[in-house]
């Protein structure tokens, strides 16, 4: 398949996020309802694009602290007043309380500002696909996300996804378009384009254990977990890099760690459960 790139098609390109009857706009500073405008004090503006922005994944209390109050000591009791104003408009399901850690936006979240919604709804599709770990839905994935790479070239998260599906089918498919190169590759250019991006460093850390790098990988995400103390993705990287090295208890700690922090998380641990499980049927 051939992969050229085309301009974005600038009308139809997102400017916010969508939750329920809600868009966010991160440019405009803007809170609609309904495509009625609210009123959301600056704080609780910014408290609610960093859980929009991390949807379904654990933000820490000091993430957000450091987010709303940067350089200045509050108490904690001022992050909480601003959550509580925040149920008040989005709804008190909306944001879950992860108790001792943070906070969790619970609503499925829509579009990303700057990636046109058809390019969107394709790499949701995409997701889904890759998560089923099979080599057909692997193969459908990746096209999709090319697809979404030849409508926008810059979307990030775009290619650490494909990076993921690129190293799948590399291990994992005898099919000659499985090429384990261009997973690296991938990965190079989603970092290019957002050097922070967790996913891109949860991924990246199996390419780096089959290349015999494990020490580096190990390295990479502990410092990043230094910066994300409350990162479940930098945990779930590790979960696999101290297995490799052969600490397992360290491997199961990381498990318990990121399970806590994001119970929808999928590490290799959870991977291997299951095929253990599926081979256990199959003798029965």
């Amino acid at each position: 398949m051939a992969h050229g790139f085309s301009k974005k098609n600038q009308s139809s390109v997102e400017t916010g996020y969508r939750f329920g009857e809600f868009e966010l706009s991160p440019r405009d500073r803007l809170l609609k309802r309904a495509s009625s405008p609210v009123s959301l004090q600056p704080k609780a503006f910014d408290a609610l694009l960093c859980l929009v922005r991390r949807a379904e994944h654990l933000v820490s209390k000091q993430e957000l602290i450091q987010t709303l109050w940067p350089s200045v000591h509050v108490s904690e009791a001022n992050l909480t007043n601003t959550i509580v104003s925040l149920r008040k408009i989005v709804g008190r399901d909306a944001i879950r309380t992860v108790s001792k850690h943070g906070y969790r936006f619970a609503l499925p979240v829509a579009g990303e500002p700057g990636v046109a919604r058809a390019t969107y709804e394709k790499f949701a599709r995409a997701k889904e696909l890759t998560v089923q770990r099979s080599v057909e839905s692997m193969s459908l994935a990746r096209e999709l996300y090319w697809t979404c790479l030849a409508d926008d070239p810059e979307f990030a998260p775009a290619w650490a996804w494909l990076g993921r599906c690129c190293w799948f089918l590399g291990k994992f498919s005898d099919s000659a378009s499985a090429n384990p190169e261009l997973a690296d590759a991938a990965f190079r250019r989603a970092f290019a384009l957002d050097a922070d991006l967790a996913c891109a460093h949860q991924f990246y850390t199996f390419v780096q254990t089959d290349e015999g790098h494990a020490d580096e990988a190990m390295e990479r995400l502990l410092e990043r977990l230094v910066r994300h103390p409350g990162e479940p993705e930098s945990f779930s990287g590790l979960v696999q890099v101290f297995r490799f090295c052969g600490l397992l208890a360290e491997s199961l700690e990381a498990h318990r760690q990121a399970v806590t922090l994001d119970p929808t998380i999928v590490t290799s641990a959870h991977i291997i459960s299951c095929r253990r499980l599926r081979r256990c049927h199959r003798e029965l």
